[in-house]
């Protein structure tokens, strides 16, 4: 499949299962996201890979800030839930 062709029929997923992306296939994830236009010139880029635990830190960081941006509780109580939507962030 061409790249084009790639773009032009990808489809979202609301959420991912196992396995998450890993050694080579990460490294290659990397390696092209570097290669992102960067019109701002706010490279050097820093990858911050979120697994396992580090996924309820990231809900509990996005319940605080639904809070302190006075969100809805609707979107408080679905602010947890969000990184677990996939197995790695």
């Amino acid at each position: 499949m061409d790249a084009l062709s790639l773009l032009l029929t990808r489809r979202s997923q609301p959420r991912l299962s196992e396995p998450a992306p890993s050694g080579e296939e990460l490294e290659n994830i990397k390696q092209a996201a570097l290669r992102a236009p960067d019109h701002a010139a706010l490279t050097p880029w820093e990858f911050i890979v979120c697994e396992g635990e580090g996924r309820d830190k990231l809900g509990s960081i996005f319940e605080q800030s639904a809070i302190q941006n006075d969100k809805s509780q609707k979107e408080i109580d679905r602010a947890p839930q969000l990184p677990l939507r996939a197995p790695m962030i």
